[in-house]
C-alpha cells in the first residue's frame, strides 16, 4: 500500500536551503520528429543538470506537446540562461515558459505496509 506522510520539518529546512524552484513548461514549436537528432543531447543535458542538483523533476506532458520540469536556481535569470543553453531550446525545437514557485509543503512517499 502507498503512504503518504507530511514532513513538516524537511519542507521548512528544503526551503531555507535550496535556491528558488521554477516550474518550466517547455513546448513543441515544430514537428517533434525534426527534434530527434536533438534529444540524445537534452537527455544529456537534464542528466548533468540533474548531477549537479538543479532539477527536482522532469518528464514529458503526456499529450505529448512537449515537456515540464521543476528546476532550482539562484535567480530567474539563471534559470533563463540555464534553459537557453539546453540544445532542445537552442534549436528551436522546444519554447519554454517559467514561473517561479514556493513550495510549502513536501510529502515522503514511501512503499510498503503501514504500520498499525
Amino acid at each position: 500500500m502507498l503512504k503518504r506522510e507530511p514532513v513538516r520539518e524537511k519542507s521548512r529546512l528544503l526551503m531555507e536551503v535550496y535556491m528558488p524552484f521554477y516550474v518550466v513548461f517547455s513546448e513543441y514549436q515544430v514537428p517533434r520528429e525534426k527534434g530527434e537528432k536533438i534529444f540524445p543531447h537534452h537527455v544529456a543535458y537534464m542528466d548533468q543538470l540533474q548531477a549537479q542538483k538543479r532539477v527536482l523533476a522532469a518528464g514529458p506532458l503526456t499529450d505529448g506537446t512537449g515537456a515540464m520540469v521543476i528546476l532550482i536556481a539562484g535567480s530567474r535569470e539563471e534559470a533563463e540562461k540555464i534553459l537557453s543553453d539546453d540544445p532542445i531550446h537552442r534549436e528551436g525545437i522546444r519554447k519554454f515558459q517559467i514561473r517561479e514557485w514556493k513550495p510549502v509543503r513536501f510529502f515522503n512517499w514511501e512503499l510498503g505496509n503501514e504500520k498499525t
